[in-house]
This record gives C-alpha cells, sequence and structure tokens, in this order.
C-alpha cells in the first residue's frame, strides 16, 4: 500500500474511535439503549476493525 492509502486508513479508524468515544462518554449505559446506540458502536468498531 502506498503512503496516502495508510495515511487515509488512519484517519478513518481515528474518527470512528472519536465517534465511538463521544457516544460512549464514560458511561456504559449510554450502548445499552436504544438499540441504535448499540448498533452505532458496533458498526463504527468494525469499520475501524476492518479499515
Amino acid at each position: 500500500m502506498n503512503n496516502d492509502v495508510i495515511l487515509n486508513k488512519i484517519s478513518v479508524i481515528e474518527r470512528c474511535i472519536k465517534r465511538i468515544n463521544e457516544e460512549y462518554d464514560n458511561n456504559p449505559k449510554n450502548l445499552q439503549s436504544p438499540e441504535t446506540r448499540t448498533s452505532f458502536f458496533q458498526k463504527h468498531y468494525v469499520r475501524g476493525k476492518l479499515f
């Protein structure tokens, strides 16, 4: 992979982690309800892992 691709993937992972932290806000209950929050977390976690 060239450097641009690697830097882009790093940027995607950083944004995903940032959004997870914003939603989580150091409170596990934020991820329990409503169901969309859990789905949001899973989507961004998986996206971060895949990219």
